[in-house]
């Protein structure tokens, strides 16, 4: 089983209608590519290295869209959310991730739909948080084209970094530069650190 084993069940799945099967199995595949990224020797906690994976990859989880995302969440707890806001990789971790790994499916408040249109969208309000269908496409490129997964995903490797660009933010590319930039410098620190 690897990390690109995960990556085509959760495609497999979606195909087959498997929404929350498509979902948590790219979930496995982002925590294992998480603990790549951070291991146990530079973040003890799952949901950091989680998290900042998350962070780190916010770009291309939307698109390139947005780096820095918090929605206001009814649920957020209190005393780590005062003002109700949180970032969403923390919606991620806490009402998705830990929802169909605990329990088994998604919290009743979280729905895919469809867009016309839109590449990517999340709606939230008091009752739901709503993501378009695109999204388990752009989840998976956050896991296809890590760094650290790239001798899981050999069609990367010699793909010029424009051509990543283009793949991952289409034509917002030239405004990505900078996280292009810092993609390219973790290949070559992995590439460094596992040889």
């Amino acid at each position: 089983m690897s990390v690109r084993d995960r990556q085509q069940d959760a495609a497999v799945l979606w195909q087959s209608g498997r929404q929350d099967g498509a979902l948590l199995s790219l979930l496995v595949a982002v925590a294992a590519t998480s603990r790549k990224r951070y291991p146990r020797s530079l973040e003890s906690s799952d949901r950091k290295a989680f998290t900042k994976f998350l962070h780190d990859e916010m770009l291309v989880l939307t698109g390139g869209a947005v780096e820095n995302f918090n929605i206001h969440v009814s649920q957020a707890s209190p005393k780590h959310y005062p003002d109700g806001f949180m970032p969403m990789e923390d919606v991620f971790y806490e009402f998705i991730r830990c929802a169909l790994a605990h329990e088994g499916k998604l919290p009743d408040h979280v729905r895919f739909f469809e867009k016309e249109g839109v590449g990517w969208s999340l709606d939230v309000d008091e009752q739901a948080v709503r993501l378009t269908t695109s999204f388990i496409e752009l989840l998976s490129n956050v896991v296809v084209y890590a760094p650290e997964n790239l001798s899981e995903f050999p069609e990367n490797i010699e793909k010029p970094d424009d051509v990543i660009g283009w793949e991952l933010f289409g034509k917002r590319r030239d405004a990505h530069k900078e996280y292009l930039a810092k993609r390219r410098a973790r290949v070559v620190e992995f590439n460094s650190t596992d040889s």
